[in-house]
């Protein structure tokens, strides 16, 4: 059963995919699946083969569908064809950019080229020009050189203008293949009239690329979206870039979506473990531990969670046993013993923990109060 949380003011839609299907029977890449994809980032995860890449191959219009319908803003996009809106075919949606994951670059032309091709030279756009200088340019009459330079600086590739893609490197390609994306997307106006945002649809974007450089390219495309309006839909493995980029999370298992909703309420209000992992690590308290009731479990992200020595004597009566403690990164891995023999895994802030304490175990809300205590 698919569960939806959607915010008190829906967003609007930018697409729809109606009773969709890829494939046929258990063997579908995609089983009838029904979703709204809505202004702003949406982040789709899922494991390898999940079909992730195929529900954006629908998207942009590369993959046809084999039952169902996939819906814009404006009508059936199918009808309107990749490869149209991939070379300047405008709709009531806005222009598409897309960045697969082999990069969908063109062999034999250089990464200058792959600019000068998508950029809408007859209007105002948005050029990252750094530096706090205006990023809203009139392109027409524009030197070319300077334009796309401009754009290849944003993403580390202004000294590979001139080569030609079959001597990027893979974290060379994934950069080139996000910057024509946003390019092709930049337009604010068409021949004097208002241009409707732009979309841009990344597959696993820039996962080549260090964590380090892949933020920077990720303030630029904030930025592209600051002045466009735009919309981005990217698929990802890594929590922590969905929760840093998304609003909106879409999550997929064998073919069909099984959660979506706004990014923080899976984020802090996770309705079993296996979907809050889609997020990061996190504690899993059954029933009848940290006052959870009988009806479910609770979901206690490790930053809420505090686990704190009792003092003085008592021992298993007061608590649970410190079996193993060890910090992992920002947070620290404790293992206890409860009251009836079994041991369980626990994500926390704080101290290393010595072995043999016996401790209590608190959830913290964002004032630090503690509101729940497990004994």
């Amino acid at each position: 059963m698919k569960e939806v949380v959607m915010g008190k003011d829906e967003a609007k839609r930018i697409w729809r995919l109606d009773e969709v299907w890829k494939g046929k029977g258990d063997g579908a890449r995609l089983k009838g699946v029904s979703l709204d994809v809505r202004e702003g980032v949406t982040a789709v995860v899922g494991c390898s083969g999940a079909g992730k890449s195929t529900l954006l191959n629908l998207l942009v219009g590369f993959e046809q569908v084999d039952g169902g319908k996939v819906l814009g803003c404006g009508g059936d996009e199918k009808k309107v064809g990749f490869l149209g809106r991939l070379f300047g075919r405008r709709n009531k949606g806005g222009m598409v950019g897309w960045a697969p994951q082999g990069g969908g670059l063109w062999s034999g032309m250089t990464v200058r080229g792959h600019l000068e091709a998508v950029l809408p030279w007859s209007c105002y756009a948005f050029v990252p020009v750094g530096d706090g200088g205006r990023e809203i340019v009139d392109l027409s009459g524009r030197d070319k050189g300077e334009v796309v330079g401009l754009w290849l600086k944003s993403f580390g590739l202004e000294a590979l203008a001139d080569r030609v893609v079959g001597r990027l490197s893979g974290g060379e390609r994934a950069r080139l293949s996000v910057v024509r994306a946003l390019g092709m997307c930049s337009g604010l106006d068409w021949g004097g009239m208002h241009r409707e945002p732009g979309i841009v649809v990344l597959d696993e974007p820039l996962v080549s690329v260090g964590k380090g450089d892949a933020r920077g390219y990720w303030e630029v495309i904030r930025r592209w979206r600051g002045v466009t309006g735009g919309n981005v839909v990217f698929s990802t493995h890594f929590p922590e870039l969905v929760i840093r980029e998304a609003d909106w999370i879409v999550c997929i298992e064998d073919g069909e979506v099984v959660w979506e909703g706004e990014v923080m309420e899976l984020y802090e209000r996770p309705v079993s473990e296996k979907l809050g992992a889609y997020l990061g690590e996190l504690n899993w308290f059954e029933a009848g531990e940290m006052g959870v009731g009988e009806e479910g479990g609770r979901g206690v992200r490790p930053e809420k969670l505090r686990v704190e020595v009792v003092e003085g004597e008592g021992g298993d009566e007061l608590g649970w046993i410190v079996v193993s403690s060890e910090r992992v990164g920002a947070v620290v891995e404790t293992v206890v013993r409860l009251s009836g023999g079994e041991q369980k895994r626990l994500l926390h802030v704080g101290e290393v923990l010595e072995v043999g304490a016996t401790v209590r175990v608190f959830v913290v809300d964002h004032c630090e109060m503690q509101v729940k205590a497990c004994i």
